[in-house]
């Protein structure tokens, strides 16, 4: 996931403090300037799924179309092998979210990185 660094670090916060594993979430977001993306990368650590919501400010009001990655196992314990090499593989989808507010579910156990297109 380290393709999805960014430009620019750009402040993401819940609660008015940097979002470090409060109600078992860490996040982080920035822009970047090559491919005008704003990536908000989102991580819940519960055995719970969480909704949560986003506050796109400095974005554009309207919808705004990306790609989610999601990467995601249920067991803990899983890993890849060389006999099964993708039990736990990111998966990507389209999304589209509306700002400048919008709210998402995050799946428990589960590491996100959006890739919004400005």
């Amino acid at each position: 996931m380290g393709q999805n660094a960014g430009t620019n670090v750009l402040p993401l916060t819940m609660n008015k403090e940097a979002v470090t594993g409060q109600s078992e979430l860490f996040a982080t977001a920035a822009f970047d300037k090559g491919t005008n993306e704003f990536i908000i990368k989102i991580v819940n650590t519960s055995i719970q799924s969480k909704k949560i919501q986003l506050n796109l400010n400095g974005i554009s009001s309207g919808k705004h179309k990306g790609k989610l990655t999601v990467l995601h196992a249920s067991d803990l314990e899983a890993k890849n092998t060389l006999g099964k090499p993708e039990t736990v593989i990111p998966i990507e989808s389209a999304v589209e979210l509306e700002a400048p507010v919008t709210e998402v579910s995050i799946q428990p156990l589960s590491f996100l990185v959006y890739r919004i297109s400005l």
